[in-house]
């Protein structure tokens, strides 16, 4: 997890790399602390995850339905939050090169020198925000595609998984809430992603 600076404020480094990431979070202890946050507080994940009072998701196709323009200007917004994820991963993985190969440690080691980087590259962003009142993280991510990536499309990495959670998680408020942002987006008169969003995708502004 992380906030909107880029920052790791929660990880966990226990379940292998092939394991379900719902599953896995499942497994974390932080998942159980959640059901704790405030009402007014939603973590946001991907489709890998199963949607919950305080966990949104975004739709998926089979989901749309015959308001999928709204629901997708939601799943627009909703992947710009998400991005910080990729962003940060980025990041980290540029500042620290030992994360651009395999780990040459031992395996119970594995864990805190991804913690011990993560926190690194907290201090990194504190440090720069206290020395710059107009830091953007932002900023930095475009000096790194304009110069050391080909494709900065290889900048980013989002994993897919597809997910099979227990069926005692209650998730049904969660779609009450996730609907509740559909309508009032519909409310607003927002029936498209942003023209420059939609020239980028479709290569014009009309919607599909």
């Amino acid at each position: 997890m992380l906030d909107a600076y880029c920052r790791f404020t929660a990880f966990s480094a226990t379940s292998p790399g092939g394991t379900n990431d719902a599953l896995a979070f499942l497994k974390w202890k932080f998942s159980k602390y959640l059901k704790d946050l405030m009402e007014a507080f939603i973590v946001l994940g991907d489709n890998a995850y199963v949607i919950d009072y305080n966990l949104l998701t975004p739709f998926d196709k089979c989901e749309m339905g015959a308001d999928w323009r709204t629901k997708d200007v939601y799943n627009f917004y909703f992947s710009q939050l998400r991005i910080r994820i990729e962003m940060s991963f980025g990041l980290l993985v540029n500042k620290w090169g030992l994360l651009q190969k395999p780990l040459k440690v031992d395996i119970s080691k594995v864990s805190h020198v991804i913690h011990v980087c993560m926190r690194l590259h907290n201090f990194c962003v504190d440090e720069r925000m206290l020395d710059d009142s107009g830091y953007s993280v932002d900023n930095e991510i475009d000096n790194i595609i304009a110069t050391t990536m080909t494709n900065p499309e290889d900048f980013f990495y989002c994993a897919t998984v597809d997910s099979t959670m227990p069926n005692e998680i209650n998730h049904s408020l969660g779609h009450s809430i996730r609907q509740m942002l559909v309508d009032r987006i519909s409310s607003l008169n927002m029936t498209s992603r942003p023209a420059s969003n939609m020239i980028r995708r479709f290569g014009t502004t009309t919607n599909r």
